[in-house]
């Protein structure tokens, strides 16, 4: 893997990791998940800003789903929205620093690095609004064999 489009040094000597593409760039159909021959339900939030995992691996996701099947996937995107599609009124995180422990020559070393999340403040608190919501209708449905799930978007 290229880790020159994964890593970014900035000037000030900081390091910023952004997986969105290499993750991807790297997926096959063999190696998704082939959730649908166990016949569950999925819900899948995607956040279209994400810079961890790139919107466009949920459209392959979705592709691998038979047509027969495609009724168990239900994927629901945000616009201006990055990775960490929390529960609402949490604090919005567009990154954050994670330390790294290397071994470099014999020595360990620490390394601080900020991981890139991706979103918009406003875009992305009312993405975790609306999927808070479409989460517990959808554990209702699925779990409690209740029908007030509803696909459309209250955005």
């Amino acid at each position: 893997m290229d880790y020159s489009a994964v890593i970014t040094v900035q000037p000030d000597s900081s390091i910023e990791v952004r997986t969105r593409d290499a993750i991807c760039d790297n997926l096959t159909r063999e190696k998704l998940t082939q959730t649908w021959k166990t016949d569950v339900q999925i819900l899948y939030l995607v956040g279209e800003d994400d810079q961890s995992l790139h919107p466009r691996c949920a459209q392959m996701f979705q592709e691998t789903y038979p047509q027969s099947k495609r009724h168990n996937l239900t994927v629901v995107r945000y616009p201006n929205t990055g990775h960490l599609i929390e529960p609402p009124y949490l604090p919005v995180t567009s990154s954050n620093k994670k330390t790294y422990e290397d071994d470099v020559f014999g020595k360990k070393m620490q390394k601080e690095v900020t991981l890139m999340w991706g979103g918009e403040t406003e875009a992305h608190a009312k993405a975790q609004e609306d999927s808070w919501n479409r989460i517990i209708m959808f554990f209702h449905s699925v779990l409690l064999k209740k029908n007030v799930y509803s696909l459309n978007s209250q955005l």
